[in-house]
């Protein structure tokens, strides 16, 4: 029996031959002692930029990433690919949704950032408020709130770094981890991305003769 050949690609520098890997020969490939992830048997793995770090093409729709990074390919996959099939598209929506966000400022609350430093002599904002922990099911609360309101306001992603409203943030939870303007425009936009459409297609599901017209 012929072996299954999966679409991953790679090129060397070394030679000009292309390369084809078995799906199962790359869920069990492990590099740096990391297996790679499942969102790779959607996408064309290609050039190898440093030890286990690739250049990545969607399966589907083409659309090319000159460093494959899982998150952004499963965002991709959940959210933005016209021609990902349903059941795949509707799979990495639930794992975007859920998924756990890393903000490299989280720890912010123990230095100073040019966030809310203008001098060296300034102190901190965080100094001034509870430094109470609060749990993290409460911290995604307050995030998936403070992205509705900035989306339905049109409110500038940029706010989140203005001093006065992170001032305002941290009265009225001193325990909640203020997040950066990259989490909170790309990560937690692309959360509520992601739950959004869950919920749509959970409302088609049980709606009966749907139909759309012109008015």
């Amino acid at each position: 029996m012929e072996e299954n050949i999966s679409p991953i690609f790679e090129t060397s520098s070394f030679s000009s031959k292309n390369t084809y890997e078995t799906t199962s020969e790359t869920n069990n490939k492990k590099r740096g002692g990391r297996k790679f992830s499942m969102v790779w048997n959607h996408i064309i793995k290609g050039e190898e930029l440093t030890r286990g770090r690739y250049k990545a093409i969607c399966m589907y729709c083409k659309h090319e990433w000159s460093e494959g990074r899982p998150q952004k390919m499963r965002q991709h996959l959940a959210s933005h690919c016209d021609k990902c099939p349903e059941n795949v598209s509707h799979e990495f929506a639930k794992e975007v949704a859920n998924e756990e966000i890393l903000d490299d400022d989280e720890q912010i609350q123990n230095k100073d950032t040019k966030r809310v430093k203008v001098n060296q002599k300034q102190t901190n904002i965080y100094q001034h408020y509870d430094s109470t922990k609060i749990t993290n099911s409460k911290q995604k609360e307050i995030d998936n709130a403070l992205i509705k309101a900035f989306v339905c306001c049109n409110i500038a992603f940029a706010i989140i770094e203005n001093p006065f409203f992170m001032d305002l943030l941290k009265m009225l939870c001193g325990g909640y981890i203020i997040p950066s303007r990259k989490k909170l425009g790309i990560e937690l936009l692309e959360q509520e991305l992601a739950r959004t459409n869950l919920k749509v297609q959970k409302i088609l599901e049980v709606t009966n003769n749907l139909t759309l017209g012109k008015y």
